[in-house]
């Protein structure tokens, strides 16, 4: 009699033997005796054996799949892509080797996902010292029919912590980008908030949980813009992105110019300083995300649509004057919050409606 395919799949992806892979298919496997769910280790540049040994006992347990793949490069995309490519279960899930999944979590996402049968289901996302990271910072009390901007989807970014049905494989989902330094995850991210119909958000308590314990991993150098900031050229020429309805264009494109752009080179500015090659490199970006979506500088706050047309613009003293204010937190309170244009004021990605509703959910998590 052959054995049903599971309702989910978790696939975790390994390359390297110091990893703690066994915390993390233990936090699956370990924690929930549920048939439905299985995990996928797929042995990345690395022996299958190897693989094993670092699984001790768990590597007799009959949900566990370990599959090689070899293709000589140093990222996760393709034994990302490779896993999704050989599943077949209903949904599918990634965790990190480095990561695990909250105590329960793995049962409680079962239920949810068997029940409501989404296309996307969102799992809460925690951080090495346990803190809740509150992406995506959803309208209060929502746990289904989730709205791209209505629920500031675009700030979860990675697929991370989420679990996809895999009829999506076959209904234009990107995958994960392979031949890239950085931003693998960006166009996988961005089509399952923003391109899939069902989306809905997990009521448990656990999650996905991040840890940054183990050695051997890759920590992010001073990459040149046209490296760092290039997935999001590619990403806003890609046919179903420019397809989007306007409002989800110009969100993804605030989300982009507020963290990748001007939160990570203001420190930069601040800190170390940016040079006319700096600036020259991340002036086109900016120039194409502000022209993604009509109304991209209304959304702004004020601080920030004027830095974002300073660096669009090549005035680079200004730019380099804004970006370090706007680092050392020395910009005026109003101009950091009050978005350019009124209509914005109250709209959810505006500063002020993500504050007000960051405040709501601190006081709930206080309770």
């Amino acid at each position: 009699m052959q054995t049903p395919s599971p309702l989910i799949e978790v696939i975790i992806p390994v390359h390297d033997a110091r990893r703690p892979l066994q915390r993390a298919v233990r936090s699956v496997l370990g924690d929930c005796d549920d048939r439905r769910i299985a995990v996928r280790v797929v042995a990345h540049n690395i022996d299958a054996e190897t693989v094993e040994g670092m699984l001790g006992e768990l590597a007799g347990d009959e949900r566990l799949i370990v599959m090689p793949f070899e293709d000589g490069i140093a990222s996760p995309s393709g034994p990302r892509n490779a896993g999704v490519r050989a599943t077949t279960a209903d949904y599918f899930t990634f965790v990190d080797s480095d990561d695990e999944l909250a105590q329960g979590t793995a049962a409680a996402w079962l239920s949810e996902v068997d029940a409501l049968r989404p296309d996307v289901h969102v799992g809460r996302l925690f951080g090495p010292s346990g803190q809740e990271i509150p992406a995506p910072l959803a309208r209060t009390g929502r746990t289904t029919g989730l709205d791209p901007v209505r629920d500031l989807l675009d700030y979860r970014t990675s697929p991370v912590g989420a679990v996809i049905a895999t009829r999506l494989r076959g209904a234009g989902w990107p995958g994960f980008t392979e031949g890239v330094r950085v931003g693998e995850d960006m166009e996988a991210g961005v089509f399952l908030w923003n391109v899939p119909e069902r989306i809905t958000r997990s009521d448990a308590a656990g999650g996905y949980r991040i840890h940054s314990d183990a050695e051997g991993r890759v920590t992010g150098d001073r990459l040149p813009a046209a490296i760092l900031l290039g997935p999001i050229l590619r990403l806003l020429e890609l046919p179903w992105f420019r397809e989007l309805p306007e409002s989800r264009r110009r969100s993804a494109a605030v989300k982009f110019l507020r963290v990748q752009i001007l939160g990570h080179y203001d420190r930069l500015a601040a800190e170390e300083g940016l040079s006319d090659e700096d600036l020259a490199g991340i002036a086109p970006v900016v120039r194409a995300l502000l022209d993604a979506a009509p109304g991209v500088s209304g959304l702004l706050s004020r601080a920030d649509a004027a830095a974002s047309e300073a660096i669009a613009a090549g005035r680079s003293a200004e730019s380099r004057a804004l970006l370090a204010a706007r680092g050392r937190g020395a910009t005026p309170l109003l101009s950091r919050v009050l978005p350019r244009s009124p209509r914005f004021l109250f709209h959810p990605d505006s500063l002020l409606s993500r504050t007000l509703r960051s405040r709501a959910r601190g006081r709930r998590a206080g309770k």
